[in-house]
């Protein structure tokens, strides 16, 4: 009876372990669609997984208490059984056929034995298979909780970046365009969608002189420069076109160079 205790008792611990592992699963990690967006949920995981560890290491504990109790229990009844049959045998010898009645009664009384030794070992069995599921359990959980440590992390990183692009100010814009406005530098859209660049203050003697290209891809997705006046060595338009093309729209050094050869005009 006390070790039918003991079983039952360790059985219901591990039913126990379920419901709350099957309770972290509905809660924290099925009702809330943006889990791993949360920090909350993060520490919520934290401390169901340390839970169900303490409620897994104590599961463990009992049943591994409770199979040392069984084999002591096992041993003792056997060596019960030694005792009577050696009392049997000394009856025997001292009553004859009374003896064959007494045999039969060790008989079923170690048969009896046998089957409460084997219901032992099959509930011994159970809940071994009962810890196993748990641990899978406990796996899956700690899978999925780094899956969303990994996404909250991402999305945290995320998030910086927005907060450092946001820091790019309307003031810093306004600068950028005077600037711009500053070196006579002027965009334009010209015809069939092409990019009008022109600039001006180039020329010291007429500040608003205009020196201008418009910019187009060819059918192979590259840039060309077109309608360039004054007209720059097709040698040297090339070459900074090459650059544009291969640094995949890297456009500053490409106007700069632009804007230099046409100062070169200038000076010449």
């Amino acid at each position: 009876f006390k070790y039918n205790f003991l079983l039952l008792h360790a059985k219901s611990n591990c039913e126990m372990t379920e419901d709350m592992t099957h309770s972290v699963d509905q809660t924290d990690l099925g009702s809330n669609p943006y889990l791993g967006f949360s920090s909350t949920i993060l520490m919520k995981l934290e401390q169901s997984r340390t839970m169900l560890d303490e409620y897994v290491q104590k599961q463990k504990n009992q049943i591994d208490a409770l199979a040392e109790e069984y084999q002591h229990v096992v041993a003792k009844e056997q060596e019960e059984i030694d005792q009577l049959t050696e009392q049997l045998r000394t009856v025997q010898l001292k009553r004859g056929s009374q003896g064959e009645m007494s045999e039969e009664s060790v008989a079923h009384k170690r048969s009896e034995m046998k089957d409460k030794r084997k219901s032992l070992e099959q509930e011994v069995q159970e809940l071994t298979q009962e810890r196993e599921d748990l641990e899978q359990k406990l796996n899956a959980i700690k899978e999925v909780e780094n899956t969303e440590r990994i996404r909250a992390e991402e999305f945290r990183e995320k998030k910086l970046e927005v907060e450092r692009l946001k820091k790019i100010s309307v003031e810093d814009l306004t600068h950028g365009i005077l600037n711009y406005k500053s070196l006579g530098l002027d965009f334009q859209k010209g015809l069939q969608d092409r990019l009008r660049v022109s600039f001006s203050k180039l020329d010291p003697s007429d500040q608003k002189r205009m020196f201008s290209f418009s910019l187009n891809i060819d059918e192979n997705e590259n840039y060309i420069v077109e309608e360039c006046a004054p007209e720059l060595s097709e040698q040297v338009v090339e070459e900074l076109l090459d650059a544009l093309n291969q640094s995949q729209s890297d456009f500053p050094p490409f106007l700069l160079g632009m804007r230099t050869e046409f100062e070169k005009v200038v000076s010449s």
